[in-house]
């Protein structure tokens, strides 16, 4: 048995739900399936907001003087 794959759409979008929140996915290719356009919305863009002040909160609480190792930054 073969399976013939053909084209369905030329367009396509995608979410799903991820720890640091929504991922939208917009694609379109052309007759071939080469891309053409690719939009992504990643979630850390949309939860900057919210995000930053946890970031800061950690970091008065972790980070004590001027000098900071670089292992903290990465943890922070």
């Amino acid at each position: 048995m073969r399976a013939d794959a053909g084209i369905n759409q030329l367009e396509g979008v995608g979410v799903s739900e991820a720890p640091r929140g929504t991922l939208f996915h917009h694609y379109q290719s052309d007759e071939n399936g080469l891309l053409q356009k690719v939009n992504l919305v990643i979630a850390t863009g949309q939860n900057n907001l919210a995000m930053n002040p946890t970031v800061a909160q950690i970091a008065r609480h972790s980070i004590h003087g001027s000098e900071i190792a670089e292992g903290m930054l990465n943890r922070i």
